[in-house]
């Protein structure tokens, strides 16, 4: 599958959604949005130069695992990867040089697993005032982040454990 200059490349509702080695580019808004109870699987994909990459929302489920995000970086709390009201496993997924690169927000959980977040504004980034929701940030590798490697608002408090933290102008943001 290719997507070239689209709004939103591929839109689901309520539905299973599978998309292995797909190339989404120059996207417009989102190269993926799945919201409504969907169910995703997301692999071998390439995002590049779009406002965001992949967005899940609504009680969606699933993976996003074994995907290049490089240059989403549209605006200013852009996103290559959001779990937002989701459980999301992001696993073994290749970032760089976007604004955020991955977000979880609003009750979002799964594990943020095995992921390379070089050159991002902010590595990872979770907001919620939901406090009950477990998640994991861990065995990641996060460099030259030029905010915070790790920025966490409001949350309830991740496992954070065996990242690998490089560059000197990245750190931790933490305000519970």
């Amino acid at each position: 599958f290719r997507a070239d200059y689209a709004r939103t490349a591929i839109s689901a509702r309520s539905t299973t959604l599978t998309v292995e080695r797909g190339v989404f580019a120059e996207i417009i808004d989102t190269g993926i949005f799945a919201s409504r109870e969907s169910t995703v699987d997301i692999s071998f994909s390439y995002f590049y130069n779009a406002n965001k990459g992949v967005l899940c929302e609504t009680q969606s489920r699933g993976n996003v695992h074994h995907n290049v995000f490089f240059n989403i970086a549209g605006e200013t709390e852009s996103s290559a990867f959001t779990a937002n009201a989701s459980v999301i496993q992001t696993t073994d997924n290749y970032f760089q040089n976007c604004v955020r690169g991955v977000s979880m927000v609003y009750g979002a959980s799964g594990d943020v697993t095995n992921n390379v977040l070089d050159d991002c504004a902010v590595g990872v980034y979770n907001f919620s005032f939901d406090r009950d929701i477990p998640y994991s940030i861990r065995e990641n590798t996060l460099s030259r982040c030029s905010k915070y490697f790790i920025e966490i608002h409001h949350a309830s408090a991740p496992t954070i454990k065996q990242n690998n933290f490089f560059g000197s102008t990245g750190q931790l943001y933490i305000y519970a």
